[in-house]
């Protein structure tokens, strides 16, 4: 089983043993957080805001495919095994998130892989039974790479975020855009992948980005990373 389709369009899980990043600044919150960060980030918005620009972010790479990060959405931890963790209660730790879990998603590593998806797979109906397979889907095999081009804030609650995070997978010449959606619950103070469905994660292809704010590494912008018109070819 996969944790995502083609798309046209409790218990408390131990948090293992963890690498705290640099102090974190303090930032406003809506109210207090009935349940917290789990290392501690500040901030917690209980509706989603516009976010009509891209978020701040420093750029690393895991393998050959970059992941965003901020001091104050996330990620805050870094587990023994490789993985990147604890994001802020808020629409911008949602987005953060998910495209965190792009990147982790495409481990070749299984000790990181398991100990990945036993952490970001939220209590519901199927988890148990997307744990045992150990997979998760990549965006589209391709020889040249990845890397992450915009996202949508779909919807946001305290409890629930969808968002679509944009791609372009490279290959010799032929370049494809895909958009993948990840269901996320705020559960155990972090931003977890929902598991009351088997398609937590959804992939479709887009040939523009209508939509979608452009988030790219600046390291990675070229006119195929932020055309104004997504194409199959350059």
């Amino acid at each position: 089983m996969s944790l995502g389709t083609e798309q046209a369009e409790g218990q408390v899980k131990q948090v293992p043993p963890a690498e705290a990043a640099s102090p974190l600044p303090e930032t406003p919150s809506a109210g207090l957080d009935p349940d917290p960060s789990v290392c501690g980030l500040t901030g917690f918005d209980t509706e989603g805001r516009l976010i009509s620009s891209a978020p701040e972010a420093s750029w690393s790479y895991q393998g050959g495919l970059a992941y965003p990060a901020s001091p104050t959405a996330g990620p805050a931890m870094t587990a023994p095994s490789g993985y990147r963790y604890c994001f802020q209660h808020t629409p911008e730790g949602a987005v953060f998130a998910a495209a965190n879990a792009m990147v982790n998603g495409t481990t070749d590593d299984p000790g990181m892989m398991e100990a990945w998806l036993d952490y970001v797979l939220a209590d519901g109906r199927y988890r148990d039974e997307l744990v045992q397979t150990n997979s998760t889907p990549d965006p589209p095999e391709s020889s040249g790479g990845v890397s992450i081009v915009g996202f949508r804030l779909l919807s946001y609650t305290a409890r629930e975020a969808r968002v679509e995070v944009a791609y372009i997978a490279t290959g010799g010449f032929t370049y494809l855009y895909g958009a993948v959606t990840y269901t996320l619950v705020w559960q155990d103070g972090d931003w977890l992948l929902g598991t009351d469905s088997e398609d937590t994660i959804q992939y479709r292809r887009i040939y523009d980005r209508s939509g979608f704010v452009v988030w790219v590494d600046p390291a990675k912008v070229t006119r195929y990373t932020m055309p104004p018109r997504f194409e199959g070819t350059p």
